[in-house]
């Protein structure tokens, strides 16, 4: 964001709900006075027809169940605000735990401002301005003016359609300016904001002005709109987009009845040197102003090229966003950066037309480095029927995967391994037929190379892999690949550099991420983030199977179109071919059918049926045929000959006995038979190449138990169009959560296993797994979801984005696995598949977390030390459980200063020392932060427990009872 306008601060949970239906927030004032209120609930339960209001005077913001589990109001004018909660039928409730204070900011420097948006007082007190970078001759006096100064005429015109923003970010309240291009549309600088959820919890003004003297206006009263969702942004590009970005983003917002001024058009072309320029905008966030000629010389172009205008026109911090706009009235840049020397700069109208006009680039071939684990767990059993371990099933997705991609054509791969320390075990090199032959071996087994030859030992520094395979990925730039890493780990860091220290080293690379094993030993919600925050999947894989399936689905996600087809399956017993397997093909340039089983042993190989009745297998001209002790495919261009779009069909054989047409079966009861067949699991993926692409949206924050969920995800043409389809959807949620089992179990000591330490929580669980508790039960729903503008999916009309709110799903920590399946097209069908994970913390939630307060003695300084023990729990009564201090962050309530860190006591609670100044007014407690997540206020109800007052009141009942006696005796 651009500029400072007030603080962000939190408030003892403020509830509403049938036991408080209206209150009157009035929180302590700004020393200098609050010029306005921004108010953020969370944790809402909202239900039926229940709704918060909260009273603007101008207007009244109305919240209800569909709003989600926290929303901002809309700013309203000085301290005092009322809000009330209505039932009208439903239930729930909301929390208060967040305001935005405006306030008169003095003193110079950045934070220097005037927010009073109300115009409190008159006449509008000018601050100092700062940025001298943006004046010229740099360091003068600005030569803006108010925009009531202006004549009538096409600038005064063109004013009423610019605005101001407000946006809480990071710690305080921010401001960009903004300008009406279309109806409900604004245009603004991408690093104002670039995200939905920066969107949300805006608001954008057109009324913040005075007259031209700097007085109120007579019947002065600014209204504010909501901000809904950013419509298209060239400074956050999508996955695989390799544009360079550009800084703007187009907002939509809430529209008033009778609609807004006329929208300002962008220009299309480029301006010429020496245009006379005007530039409408709110400096520092003040009242809005116009630099313009005369009064500001320099306001014309100096230099104008594809994506830069350059210019002089005087602007400030909080004029980023604002739009610099010719004699005719057309934007021709947005105003983002101000390098000195008379030399402000805009991100040309030019190139922000064209983005809107054109889709992502071809995908370039790819630079690709296959990160594993081989840490001690890695030495441990996968626990699947064919006796492997984690790192021999490991080598050979990694094989697969390795085997999977195209020699020949551009791509580059490496590959890393790490334990204590990384290792660059091939560093990044040409994907060619004898180097693939050197990373893992050659045909017909694939078993060896480089990846046959690593083997576990040591800890684990996940950061340590990631720097390794960074470091031989190319900067990124106009010529270069696109660069991707495929993380698989089994367990948590233990040792540096840990992936919070790499992490900023990884730039733009997409990084997908296969966590492997049971949740006890996975860090779910480290993986999840890492692999959201960088355009890439995260999957968990429970078995050596799903570990080859999810190495296959990243091969589609990193260099295909996706996944058409994902069946599980068995082929039974005394079974020598499958029944057959259909394959939808519309649109599709190549197939790679991929069938992946469990024992090394079983030699499974696939074949295809035509739509016209053909067969299709290694022996097919132009088809490349490979495989591995536990995998085979069939990588077919099409058509084949004239068979193309249509019902294929896939058959997975017996590879010692052949494929053919002819089905051959031994009997099920024949016990020779079923010996020398046993039942085998497999599954069968199709990875497309040519046609639709199917990928989930990214997540914006880490989910937390009680958050609503969108599982939104978008199916679009390879030119970008958008397809109807019908879009299922599988849920697979955990039904039990690992903090519930933790509490009141035998806690294990921590241990090493094979040279890798294995902490108490860790250790706690698997003991659990081995006792036969199902720390990975789960429960399965099924869904569809809907592309129509009315279930949260983007745009009004249908635009490619499905999605369906859920607002009742994260009820248990734990990894939630969703398989979506669309199905498109009418004479020619086609389908995708594809899948992914999303871990769930446990959402701490004041209302259910458990304290006690015990004062342990006064300070020479007065203070007082005071242990503050709680239960993290969420609103469902789920426990955080033991081990886990570094899933938040402590800071003191007013009043309250941490001391030392939070001490875990083993059972579920956690105990942080605070020093307490009592005379403050206020009581002991703690703010509790998780990433991510808006604070929450921790304190014991009552307030004060303490140990002191506890051994008081029984030395005063003794001396009541001692005083009794004596006076009875006497």
């Amino acid at each position: 964001m651009s500029h400072r306008l007030g603080s962000l601060l939190t408030t003892p949970g403020l509830v509403l709900g049938p036991g408080a239906a209206t209150t009157t927030f009035s929180p302590p004032s700004a020393s200098g006075g609050t010029l306005f209120l921004m108010l953020h609930f969370t944790g809402s339960t909202l239900s039926g027809g229940a709704r918060i209001e909260v009273d603007l005077g101008y207007a009244t913001d109305v919240f209800t169940a569909a709003d989600g589990p926290d929303f901002w109001s809309r700013p309203v004018g000085g301290n005092s605000v009322v809000v009330r909660f209505v039932p009208n039928g439903g239930g729930g409730q909301a929390t208060l735990t967040q305001y935005g204070r405006g306030e008169g900011l003095a003193g110079g420097g950045s934070t220097n401002s005037n927010a009073d948006l109300f115009l409190l007082t008159s006449p509008y007190a000018e601050p100092s301005y700062f940025n001298a970078l943006g004046v010229c001759p740099n360091g003068a006096n600005p030569s803006w003016e108010n925009v009531d100064c202006l004549p009538p005429g096409l600038m005064r015109d063109v004013a009423r359609s610019v605005g101001m923003l407000v946006v809480p970010h990071g710690d305080h309240l921010s401001s960009c300016s903004a300008a009406l291009i279309d109806s409900d549309l604004i245009l603004t600088a991408g690093h104002c904001v670039s995200t939905d959820a920066e969107a949300r919890t805006g608001s954008f003004t057109l009324d913040f002005q005075t007259d031209c003297a700097g007085a109120r206006p007579p019947g002065y009263s600014p209204k504010f709109f909501k901000m809904r969702r950013v419509v298209r942004t060239g400074f956050a590009r999508a996955p695989g987009d390799t544009r360079d970005p550009l800084d703007y983003s187009v907002l939509q917002i809430d529209t008033p009845v009778g609609g807004f001024p006329p929208p300002l058009p962008m220009r299309a072309g480029l301006p010429t040197v020496g245009e006379e320029l005007f530039v409408v905008h709110h400096p520092r966030g003040v009242v809005k102003k116009v630099s313009r000629k005369p009064t500001d010389p320099t306001c014309q172009v100096l230099q104008a090229t594809p994506t830069v205008i350059t210019y002089a026109c005087d602007s400030d911090n909080g004029s980023s966003g604002s739009p610099v706009i010719d004699m005719m009235g057309r934007v021709v840049a947005v105003n983002d950066w101000a390098p000195g020397a008379c030399s402000n700069q805009g991100q040309a109208s030019a190139a922000i037309v064209q983005d809107f006009l054109t889709e992502p680039p071809p995908t370039r071939p790819v630079d690709v480095m296959v990160v594993l684990d081989r840490s001690g767990s890695m030495s441990m059993t996968s626990g699947a029927t064919a006796g492997l371990t984690k790192i021999e099933e490991a080598r050979r997705a990694a094989a697969l995967f390795l085997d999977l991609l195209r020699t020949n054509a551009g791509h580059r791969a490496g590959v890393v391994s790490f334990s204590t320390t990384p290792s660059l075990d091939a560093g990044l090199a040409a994907h060619t037929p004898a180097r693939e032959g050197t990373l893992i071996g050659p045909p017909p087994g694939h078993s060896g190379g480089v990846v046959g030859a690593i083997a576990p030992g040591g800890m684990t520094t996940i950061g340590g892999g990631l720097r390794t395979a960074q470091q031989q990925l190319p900067t990124p730039g106009p010529t270069t690949n696109t660069a991707a890493i495929l993380l698989m780990t089994d367990g948590l860091e233990n040792t540096p550099p840990m992936i919070s220290a790499v992490e900023p080293e990884l730039g733009s690379t997409i990084l997908n991420v296969v966590g492997f094993g049971t949740p006890a030993a996975l860090d779910g919600p480290r993986l999840s983030d890492l692999a959201r925050r960088h355009r890439g999947l995260y999957t968990r894989a429970g078995s050596g199977l799903e570990l080859k399936k999810y190495f296959v689905l990243a091969f589609g996600n990193i260099f295909e179109a996706g996944i058409s087809t994902d069946p599980d399956r068995v082929l039974a017993a005394g079974s020598v071919r499958s029944a057959p397997i259909d394959v939808a093909v519309c649109g599709e340039t190549t197939i790679t059918v991929v069938v992946g089983y469990e024992r090394p042993g079983a030699a499974l190989n696939v074949s295809l049926r035509s739509p016209s009745g053909a067969t299709v297998d290694a022996s097919t001209a132009g088809v490349e045929s490979s495989g591995g002790d536990t995998w085979h495919f069939l990588r077919v261009p099409l058509p084949v000959g004239a068979d193309g779009d249509g019902v294929w069909q896939a058959f997975v054989s017996r590879a010692d006995l052949g494929g053919g047409d002819e089905v051959r079966r031994v009997a099920v009861d024949d016990q020779q038979g079923a010996a020398r067949f046993p039942a085998e699991r497999y599954f069968i993926a199709v990875v497309a190449d040519g046609g639709p692409w199917l990928r989930p949206e990214p997540l914006e924050r880490p989910l937390y138990t009680g958050d609503p969920f969108n599982p939104r995800i978008r199916l679009l043409r390879g030119d970008g169009a958008r397809l109807e389809a019908a879009m299922a959807l599988t849920v697979s949620r955990p039904a039990r959560g690992a903090g519930n089992e933790l509490v009141g179990a035998e806690g294990r000591a921590a241990h090493d296993v094979d040279g890798e330490p294995v902490s108490g929580r860790t250790a706690t669980l698997l003991s659990l797994e081995e006792a036969g508790v199902d720390l990975d039960q789960r429960v399965t729903e099924e869904h569809m979801l809907f592309d129509d503008g009315e279930h949260d999916d983007g745009a009004e009309d249908p635009d490619g984005l499905f999605g369906l709110p859920m607002p009742a799903l994260t009820t248990v920590e734990g990894d939630y696995t969703f398989h979506a399946r669309a199905t498109y097209g009418g004479d020619c069908v086609g389908t995708r598949e594809t899948f992914w994970s999303v871990h769930v913390d446990v959402g701490i939630d004041p209302g259910h977390t458990t304290v006690s307060v015990d004062d342990r003695g006064r300070l020479p300084d007065g203070r007082h030390v005071v242990d503050v023990r709680f239960t993290p729990r969420d609103r469902y009564d789920n426990h955080l459980g033991p081990g886990r201090p570094d899933a938040f962050d402590v800071a003191g309530v007013p009043g309250c200063e941490p001391s030392g860190p939070v001490v875990d006591h083993g059972d579920g609670s956690y105990t942080q020392v605070v020093t307490w100044d009592r005379g403050g007014g206020g009581s002991p407690g703690i703010v509790v932060t998780q990433p991510g997540r808006p604070p929450v206020v921790v304190a014991p109800d009552p307030v004060v427990r303490t140990g002191c007052l506890l051994w008081l009141l029984v030395l005063l009942v003794v001396l009541v009872v001692v005083l009794v006696v004596a006076l009875a005796l006497s």
